[in-house]
């Protein structure tokens, strides 16, 4: 009997069932309408649609928003592991995150943009809606499948110019490297 319920928490372990989910963790200044993602789990290389909505009641700028806290970690063997925060990608701190996108304005806000939503900052308050067919982003394989390939969870947390947290957000995806299906099953 030991033996079966070994083997069945085992399976448990191993089990690939994680789906797309979010949860709003807090925050004042934005909250989060609906969130939803197509296909799932999302496929590298390949093409990521997004869907949902946000209300945002102060102008998020360099003034107001003064810091991004991204919290990464990867599924092994049924326990959640952090990615380390190296070379700005990972688990990371980013201090004024409008400069960041600032920086890297000309791969992201024509993408952003195509959604009707403004880009780079400031982002006015108001309420915003991704068009229903949701916003294309093209996605490529990063070539490293041992990090990328099974299940992902990220929190972001935005914190304001006063040290509140303007909004917190967890995500749950499942990412699948394309031509490398049979690694993802025995990784989880």
């Amino acid at each position: 009997m030991q033996l079966l319920v070994f083997f069945a928490l085992l399976s448990l372990v191993f089990a690939h069932i994680q789906t797309f989910s979010w949860d709003q963790c807090g925050g004042s200044e934005v909250k989060i309408t609906g969130a939803g993602e197509t296909p799932d789990p999302i496929l590298l290389p390949g093409n990521l649609t997004i869907k949902g909505g946000a209300t945002v009641t102060i102008a998020l700028s360099s003034t107001t928003i003064k810091q991004a806290q991204l919290t990464l970690e990867k599924k092994e063997l049924g326990v959640w592991i952090e990615i380390p925060c190296l070379d700005n990608i990972g688990s990371c701190n980013y201090n004024d995150p409008c400069s960041l996108l600032a920086s890297v304005q000309d791969q992201v806000c024509p993408i952003v943009k195509s959604g009707g939503l403004p880009c780079p900052c400031p982002f006015p308050a108001a309420t915003y809606s991704l068009p229903a067919a949701g916003l294309q982003i093209p996605l490529q394989s990063p070539g490293l499948s041992w990090l990328t390939n099974g299940d992902l969870y990220a929190k972001l947390v935005l914190i304001d110019n006063t040290g509140a947290t303007a909004l917190c957000l967890e995500v749950y995806v499942t990412l699948q490297v394309v031509g490398d299906e049979n690694k993802t099953e025995e990784q989880q």
